[in-house]
This record gives C-alpha cells, sequence and structure tokens, in this order.
C-alpha cells in the first residue's frame, strides 16, 4: 500500500468509505472488510453523519453507530486508524432540503458525530455541503471554536467550489489560522458528465486543477470507482439510469478500454478497475481515493491498486483523451 502526508497525519492511498454499513450492508460483512482493510495495510475510514439516512428505515447515521459499536467491540482499535466524518448536510428527512451550512448546526452535528462512534475526537472532519448564500465568516470561527477544542484536528470541505475554499482560507488566513487543508469531491478516471445536482461537486482537472496544485489542497476522491463502470464496460453489461446518465459516452468507453490494455501488460491478474484506481493516486493533487465496497472481495481488488506502480508511459497513455467528451 502506498501512502502520503496530509499535514502530521500518514494517509493509506485508498481509504476505506462506509456508508453503508449499519443499514444496507450485513454488520458481519462490515466488520469482515475493516479487519482485512486495516490488518493490509490500511488506515483511514471515512463516514459521515447523514450515511445512510437516504435508506428507508435505516436508523439515523447507521453507518456511525456501526463503527461506535465496532470501536466498542474492539477497545483500542479507534487509536489504530485515522478517523474522518462529516456534517452540516441537508437533512433527507426536510422534503425542501434546506441548507445547513452555519455554526449551530455544524456544532450540533459535531457532538452528535462524537457520540454515535463514542469517541472524544475525530481526525478529519469535513463539512459535507456548502451553502454559496451564508458568509464564511461564521463557518470558520465554528470550525475554529470546534478545532480549539480539541473535536478534531483537522478540518476540510467536501463539495465546495474551488472559488469558496478560497474565500474561506483567505478569511482564515487572515485571523492567523490554517483553513480547509483539503477537499472532498466526486472525482474518478472516468469523466463525469451529468452536474445538474450542484449540491454534489466533481472535481473539474481543466478549471481548477492549477488552484489546488499550487494551494497544495490535497484531495480525497469519492465514488472514484465510477460505480464499477469500467467493469461494467468492458462486460458488456447495459447502463442504465445514473449510471449511463453520469458516464455514458465514447471518450469514457475508450478510457476503459486503455485500462483494459494496461492491466494486461502489467499481467499478474490486474483488473482495468484496479489500473484506473492506480492512476488516480499518480496525479499531482495528492489524490486520495475513498472506495466504498459491498462485497469483501470488492476491498481486496481496491487495495491491490494501492500497490501498483504505472510507468510514466502508461500514465500518459491512460490520460490521452482522443475523442471530445460528448455524448
Amino acid at each position: 500500500m502506498k501512502y502520503t502526508r496530509v499535514k502530521e497525519l500518514t494517509f493509506a492511498r485508498v481509504i476505506l468509505g462506509v456508508g453503508l454499513f449499519g443499514s444496507s450492508y450485513p454488520a458481519e460483512e462490515g466488520e469482515k472488510v475493516i479487519r482485512f482493510y486495516t490488518e493490509n495495510g490500511g488506515n483511514a475510514i471515512d463516514t459521515g453523519n447523514i450515511y445512510a439516512n437516504w435508506i428507508q428505515g435505516a436508523e439515523p447515521s447507521a453507518s456511525e453507530k456501526f463503527l461506535g459499536g465496532f470501536f466498542k467491540e474492539n477497545p483500542g482499535f479507534r487509536d489504530k486508524i485515522i478517523l474522518c466524518t462529516k456534517g452540516a448536510h441537508y437533512s433527507f428527512y426536510d422534503p425542501e432540503h434546506k441548507p445547513r451550512v452555519k455554526p449551530e448546526c455544524i456544532r450540533e452535528d459535531i457532538e452528535s458525530s462524537l457520540r454515535n462512534m463514542g469517541v472524544d475526537h475525530v481526525d478529519f472532519y469535513w463539512l459535507h455541503r456548502d451553502d454559496p448564500s451564508y458568509p464564511v465568516d461564521p463557518i470558520m470561527d465554528a470550525l475554529f471554536e470546534a478545532q480549539d477544542a480539541k473535536k478534531f484536528l483537522y478540518f476540510g470541505a467536501s463539495n465546495w467550489s474551488a472559488e469558496r475554499i478560497a474565500e474561506a482560507n483567505a478569511y482564515a488566513k487572515s485571523c492567523g489560522r490554517e483553513g480547509f487543508v483539503s477537499s472532498q469531491l466526486q472525482f474518478s478516471f472516468v469523466h463525469t458528465l451529468d452536474v445538474s445536482d450542484k449540491t454534489t461537486l466533481y472535481f473539474d482537472e481543466e478549471k481548477d486543477g492549477r488552484f489546488y496544485i499550487d494551494n497544495q489542497l490535497d484531495m480525497f476522491a469519492y465514488t472514484s470507482q465510477a460505480k464499477g463502470y469500467i467493469t461494467k464496460v468492458l462486460e458488456g453489461i447495459p447502463l442504465k439510469g445514473n449510471m449511463e446518465k453520469n458516464y455514458g459516452c465514447p471518450t469514457n468507453r475508450e478510457r476503459a478500454a486503455r485500462a483494459a490494455k494496461v492491466a494486461e501488460e502489467l499481467g499478474g491478474g490486474v483488473a482495468a478497475e484496479e489500473v484506473a484506481l492506480a492512476y488516480m493516486h499518480t496525479l499531482p493533487y495528492n489524490v486520495m481515493t475513498i472506495v466504498g465496497p459491498r462485497v469483501l472481495d470488492q476491498i481486496k481488488a481496491s487495495m491491490r491498486a494501492g500497490d501498483i506502480e504505472l510507468t510514466a508511459g502508461q500514465i500518459e497513455y491512460l490520460a490521452k483523451d482522443e475523442t471530445p467528451l460528448t455524448r
């Protein structure tokens, strides 16, 4: 497994996302995945206060509560990992989905997350959504307050635009503080086509890549395997619904084919999905990929990607799109 530094924390390049743990994901399988992940070089777990509130009948904050139960049954385990969670997301129980990115909601969600997991702090805290209509100053002040109270070590922005991150960090600098040190966005080897949901942002390399490099803003990529798009395309499985809407285009099909060719070159049973994930780790934004396995074999495959070494030629080949990005 390859590792990288984010401030004084050493992260595995592949991060375990546990969004469905405690709800539709069988508890026994979840425990197996966590053990396999940590016994084979993984050291960071990503959850969120609203995971998986979108599932009808699921217990509120089921993912965090699953982790809380796991930590209780395995004393000392929490201290072996980098624990990350998120808050200030709109409520799925609110039909209007009103924004909750304001100080009182941030305080409420931080305390809720700590109770759910039975911990006194997390290592990394993200604001799960932004509300561009709300000023950044009180948002940052609330984060500074929680950081000073040692509720978390560092904080980042999830689904925030580069412009808003820059505004927030400028305010932090004016206060003599450090602001957002990382960003969590939807990002994968294949291009995201549908950007109609303005609360879920994808990473636009062409538009924002230089900002991330110049500001040394670390990138945590979610949906980093495009929900299995490459495997489906290569196996000839018809794309349906959001899969087709988000990824279905000639450019992405060609990317899948190129990943398959590099996988064949590497041999040893390497899969195209693993090559695609490994490619992400070569990018200049200090990318960590969050993977959300549904079965044990999926985390095994994802972790193999953390050991793949790509040559400069292979990286260039994988990135070289010959077809304009259109449907």
